[in-house]
């Protein structure tokens, strides 16, 4: 792949791989051994941000104490 900047000239290599079935085929290939996975279902963009984390501003590590 090259880059789509003419003045940049970068030039690289991209590879996709198979790592788990979703649905397995209906011939499938005994010499082709990937794990079943399961099913996701889509992102919920509706839901709720999730909580922050505990010691999201509640400890300052360099704080000097006396």
């Amino acid at each position: 792949m090259l880059c789509n900047n003419d003045e940049c000239g970068s030039a690289f290599v991209a590879q996709v791989v198979a790592v788990r079935f979703v649905l397995r085929g209906l011939k499938p290939n005994p010499n082709l051994h990937l794990p079943v996975g399961k099913w996701r279902e889509a992102a919920n963009d509706d839901a709720p941000p999730p909580p922050p984390p505990a010691n999201d501003g509640t400890i300052d590590m360099f704080a000097v104490t006396s």
